[in-house]
């Protein structure tokens, strides 16, 4: 039973918790060396005690360096893509609590990747599909769909309600991979038209199984 009432009390009480325990492996430092910085108000400890998921963490004079990041969309700002790049770059930044929080709201995994892979992947899984949504929703045929659209409409121009000042920042900032990716479906756009074109039926079947086959191997690989 807790015979102290905050980390601070319990230090200068000579007492060494759990917390300090804990904080001192990480630290690399005595409980001992924790307890007496504590008591000095040198050192806070990050413990709530009415959070019984936390990680202590210690913040303060011998410490290590430690990072705050601020998460959460609001009625200002609603895109849940941008905060979800703003956790992978806290966790590539070595955040320790945030991937504890994510495994405990019901994450299946969380990657760790380098800064330079990490934009790279984003340039395709982000950035390109907020790009071609944009530019699919310019079509003259939009004013038309009402009574001829359904999921696929839907599923398609769904992130073109974007926030313009933050992509456009994000873009210009990962320029290098975006234009990779899409130079990369423009030659593959200029495939599907050529083949309509030319009247290649075999061409378009190859390369309508072709898109299948790899979204049916990365369903696969999602699935293990």
């Amino acid at each position: 039973m807790r015979n102290y009432t905050t980390q601070m009390d319990a230090a200068k009480r000579g007492i060494i918790t759990p917390e300090m325990k804990a904080v001192a492996e990480k630290e690399y430092r005595t409980p001992e060396e924790i307890r007496e910085l504590v008591a000095k108000g040198q050192v806070v400890i990050c413990a709530n005690k009415l959070h019984t998921c936390i990680d202590p963490n210690g913040v303060g004079s011998m410490l290590r360096t430690k990072i705050n990041v601020n998460l959460g969309v609001s009625k200002d700002c609603k895109d849940y893509d941008i905060e979800m790049e703003k956790v992978m770059a806290a966790i590539n930044m070595g955040a320790e609590a945030i991937k504890k929080l994510l495994m405990e709201i019901g994450f299946k995994s969380v990657t760790i990747t380098s800064g330079e892979e990490h934009d790279r992947i984003i340039a395709f899984t982000s950035q390109l599909a907020h790009i071609v949504s944009s530019a699919y929703i310019k079509s003259p045929s939009l004013s038309k769909q009402v009574g001829f659209s359904a999921g696929s409409f839907k599923d398609l121009t769904r992130v073109a309600k974007l926030n313009e000042d933050m992509w456009t920042t994000l873009f210009m900032m990962n320029k290098g991979h975006l234009l990779n990716e899409i130079n990369h479906i423009i030659k593959s756009l200029e495939d599907y038209r050529d083949a309509i074109n030319n009247d290649d039926n075999d061409l378009l079947h190859d390369l309508l199984k072709e898109g299948r086959e790899l979204k049916e191997i990365n369903n696969n690989q999602n699935r293990n």
